[in-house]
This record gives C-alpha cells, sequence and structure tokens, in this order.
C-alpha cells in the first residue's frame, strides 16, 4: 500500500497542482462530477497524475461559464462530435460578450467626450457649431396639443430606452418643434431622440442633418431651461437667421454625475436653414 500511495497524490497535493482550494475537489466528489482515483479504508481520498489532463477540461469548461451540470452530462457522454457542439454553443456566447463589451467601451468614450466637452463649455452663451450628420433613433411624433407633465414623459422615456436597449440615459435627448418654443410652452417635447453610437443596436429611424447650429449650453436646473431658449431666440431673431424644424435638448451633465442641480449642463442646438 505504502509503495501505491507514492504513486498517488493526496487531495491537497492535487488542489495544488490543479490551482483550486481542496473543498472544490471534496465538492466535486461529492456530486459525481471527478472523484479521486481511489480513496483508502480510513475515507482518504488520492488522485492520480493522469487525471490532470481530466480535470483541465473541467476548468476549461468553467472558463467559459458552463453550468456544472452541463459538465458532468459532458463528461459523462464526451465524444469528438458533443465537443465540436459544446464548443460552437460557446462560441456564440463569447462572440456575443465580446460585441458588448465593446459597445460599453464605446459607451464609456462617449462619456468621457460629453462630459468634457460640458465642463469646458462657456456658460448661457450661444455659439455657432458646425455639426456632422448623425445617425439618431426618434420616437413617434406626440401631440403638440397640451404640455405634458412629468409623469408623462417619464413614461415616453422609459418605454423608449427599453424598446432600444438604451443603456445611458443621457443618451436621450428631446427633439422640440421650433413654434412650440416660439409659442413659450416650454413643458412641451415633440419627439424623444438618441444619437446611436453602436451599429449593433436596431437600425437608425432618421439622420440629424450635417450644417451650422446655434448652440448653447445651459448651466443649471430644468426649470430654468427657457431662460437659455430665449437667449438662442432673440440672437436668432437679432441675426435673422431662418431656423430648422427642431430644437435639440440633450444632457450632457445631471443628477448622473453631480448633486447638484444648479450644476446640471444642458446642450440646446437648432440648425441655421440658411447657411450663415
Amino acid at each position: 500500500m505504502t509503495a501505491q500511495r507514492n504513486q498517488y497524490l493526496t487531495t491537497g497535493q492535487f488542489a495544488k497542482i490543479v490551482n483550486v482550494p481542496k473543498h472544490v475537489l471534496y465538492y466535486y466528489d461529492e456530486i459525481n462530477l471527478f472523484k479521486p482515483s481511489y480513496s483508502d479504508e480510513n475515507g482518504y481520498r488520492y488522485y492520480s497524475y493522469y487525471q490532470f489532463d481530466s480535470f483541465s477540461v473541467i476548468r476549461f469548461l468553467k472558463t467559459l461559464n458552463v453550468p456544472l451540470k452541463e459538465i458532468k452530462h459532458y463528461v459523462t457522454h464526451k465524444s469528438p462530435s458533443s465537443l465540436l457542439q459544446l464548443l460552437h454553443e460557446k462560441q456564440s456566447i463569447i462572440t456575443n460578450q465580446i460585441l458588448n463589451l465593446k459597445d460599453l467601451e464605446l459607451i464609456i468614450q462617449n462619456i468621457q467626450s460629453l462630459t468634457q466637452l460640458a465642463m469646458d463649455a462657456p456658460s448661457n452663451t450661444v455659439q455657432i457649431v458646425h455639426r456632422k450628420a448623425e445617425n439618431i433613433l426618434m420616437s413617434e411624433t406626440l401631440s403638440p396639443e397640451h404640455p405634458q407633465d412629468y409623469k408623462e414623459f417619464m413614461t415616453h422615456y422609459i418605454t423608449f430606452c427599453s424598446q432600444h436597449q438604451i443603456k445611458f440615459s443621457n443618451y436621450v435627448g428631446v427633439m422640440i418643434d421650433k413654434h412650440i418654443i416660439l409659442h413659450q410652452e416650454y413643458n412641451t417635447f415633440s419627439q424623444l431622440f438618441a444619437v446611436m453610437y453602436s451599429k449593433r443596436i436596431k437600425p437608425y429611424t432618421s439622420i440629424k442633418p450635417e450644417g451650422n447650429y446655434l448652440l448653447i449650453y445651459h448651466h443649471g436646473p430644468y426649470q430654468t431651461l427657457r431662460e437659455s431658449y430665449s437667449i438662442l431666440v432673440d440672437y436668432a431673431n437679432k441675426h435673422q437667421y431662418t431656423l430648422d424644424q427642431y430644437f435639440y435638448e440633450q444632457t450632457l451633465i445631471n443628477d448622473i454625475a453631480t448633486a447638484k442641480e444648479n450644476d446640471f449642463i444642458i446642450e440646446i442646438s437648432i440648425r441655421i436653414m440658411d447657411g450663415k
């Protein structure tokens, strides 16, 4: 028996070789997933060097997030064809995970860009900025006959984010028909929109056109947005600009990044039609 034991490893020794805690080996034995090569009359478990490759299979499948129940089924019925089927299924999942991570990386980059833009933006000062065309998702056009209350707005907003799998809320902005603003009805919006940074999240439904935009960065709470709209409209009238149909309102910094409403920054823009 002593000679035989010298050919085998104790639970602790084998656990060290395969780099897992001993209790993992105990549990795998208990569920009949990976059993010791033999157990002596005192109940001590012993493992063989030949079991290293078998355990490596389990460890590899674990890294692929295969549940233990599926791993047990595989090792019990393993074959080249079942291995190929299992790997094909996991490859599809991993490919999708990689794409999701790339989307998250893109989201992070754009959050950084928008936040830095807001931090550098002059407060409540009108600018003319050339913007390239952007692919956007748009909600249905809402009736302008009455102002929307906050509950109604949030219902549309939550539904829009859910339908289009929008992960970061600041991607969603508001489009407001210019006639609504000219009539000073600041509690009404026409549509929701979201700039599509990821090409995988559903086809875009419209294009925010390229052109020169009148733009102002509103610093302060949403309740005071009318002040910045008024400044923007007065500037357009003074310079006799012909404006496009919609104002675009997009939050850059809100309670996601600051605890104070006075530190909110919202970008308001509208395209100039006559090319000035």
